[in-house]
């Protein structure tokens, strides 16, 4: 529970600027995970 109230309070002090580099960092990191994952599936199908 404190590790989630520490997340939004960073989050709300933190510049809308900031915060966009930060959500497009986790979705990009996402992707990476995703892709990297489907080649990992698809090595182990060979």
């Amino acid at each position: 529970m404190m590790l989630m109230t520490d997340g939004l309070l960073g989050t709300l002090g933190r510049s809308p600027t900031e915060h966009r580099l930060i959500t497009g960092r986790s979705l990009v990191d996402r992707w990476s995970i995703a892709g990297r994952s489907l080649v990992d599936r698809w090595s182990i199908a060979d």
